[in-house]
């Protein structure tokens, strides 16, 4: 029997006087803060194996960070002679030298298309370029109550005092002066142009995600939105909690990590699928019993290898669905697969062939 968490989350993705930075992404084929040490019977011989093992290390450390987790396991791990060819430089900071040991911390950079190469030789999919960096406002809705930069904005507050970590993603907060809760009021209550375009011009952003969080009873739904429009797929996330007397800030955390986590998936399959067109397909996914909508709706939002999951409409017992995905429809059908979904082909009335998406028939909540 299978069950539906209560978190239904649509993925979202990020592009890109500073406010402050609260995820830093680094470059990505650069590796820092590796710690080493080694000893042999030479100062000079211990500081040679310790850069030796660190690059090994940190070419480690670099798979797990551009890898897909299900395809780390199937690499193997190449010989130091070959990750040393790997490497373009590599700088030592906090260096100590004795007689016959050596300390150090090193950032080592990659080079690039070596890298690509042997990773394709792997037959893994792999992160090609990073997200470029996104100006975060927070917009809290509860009753006839809207917040944006406001002290007393719980969201704003776990914003700005505990989002979650990332390698991947880089995100800015506004000072949150007066000049900024003015604009991002303007912006985000008003749908001003002109205002995010001031924010983005402050703060040397090409992408502002606005985070718009509303409470009804023990119900939270985050609505994750970008300006410019249609620069970034959508996300929606809902957390359900038991006890809505005390709204505390790891309920914001919560929402947050979900929604960076999966971010990252989304990412990583769009990355290496950037050169391929997008492509829209039409869908009907049949719905015998109105109590299979709500779960039918939140399973397909929860799919995270299509560019967008466009539900249009519910009528005459049918869930209209757009699929925004780079691929064949061959692809598509063995993505939805894997996801417990059946794509098949039908004609219609006309004769015109159209597609359908059903459950297996062993399904079962």
């Amino acid at each position: 029997m299978k069950k539906f968490f209560k978190r239904v989350i649509r993925l979202v993705l990020l592009y890109g006087l500073c406010g402050t930075v609260i995820v830093s992404a680094q470059d990505l084929f650069v590796m820092t803060n590796i710690p080493v040490s080694a000893e042999a019977e030479t100062a000079m011989e211990a500081r040679t194996t310790a850069i030796t093992n660190g690059e090994t290390q940190a070419f480690t450390e670099l798979l797990d960070k551009i890898v897909s987790s299900t395809d780390r396991n199937k690499i193997q791990l190449p010989t130091p002679e070959m990750i040393t060819s790997f490497v373009q430089d590599v700088s030592v900071a906090n260096e100590k030298a004795g007689s016959t040991r050596y300390l150090g911390a090193l950032t080592v950079r990659f080079k690039a298309e070596p890298i690509r190469l042997f990773l394709e030789s792997q037959n893994v999919t792999f992160l090609s370029r990073l997200p470029q960096p996104a100006l975060v406002l927070p917009l809290y809705r509860e009753g006839i109550q809207t917040l944006t930069l406001e002290d007393n904005n719980p969201l704003w507050q776990a914003v700005r005092d505990d989002f979650p970590a990332s390698r991947l993603f880089q995100f800015q907060l506004p000072i949150g002066d007066e000049d900024d809760k003015r604009l991002t009021y303007e912006a985000v209550i008003q749908n001003n142009t002109e205002s995010f375009k001031k924010l983005a011009q402050k703060y040397n952003v090409t992408q502002i995600m606005v985070i718009d969080i509303q409470k009804q009873g023990t119900q939270f739904t985050v609505d994750t939105r970008f300006w410019p429009k249609n620069t970034a797929p959508e996300a929606e996330v809902q957390l359900t909690v038991s006890d809505d007397r005390e709204i505390p800030v790891r309920i914001f955390r919560d929402l947050l990590s979900d929604t960076l986590r999966l971010m990252s998936k989304k990412w990583l399959y769009l990355s290496q699928n950037s050169s391929q067109p997008i492509k829209i397909y039409t869908v009907t996914v049949p719905i015998e019993k109105i109590s299979d909508l709500s779960r039918i709706r939140q399973k397909l939002q929860q799919l995270n290898f299509a560019d967008k999951v466009d539900i249009k409409g519910f009528a005459n017992k049918q869930l209209n669905v757009n699929f925004h995905y780079r691929g064949n429809v061959t692809e598509l059908g063995e993505k939805l697969r894997l996801n417990d979904l059946i794509l098949t082909a039908v004609p219609d009335e006309s004769g015109q062939m159209v597609y359908l998406l059903t459950e297996p028939l062993n399904y079962s909540e």
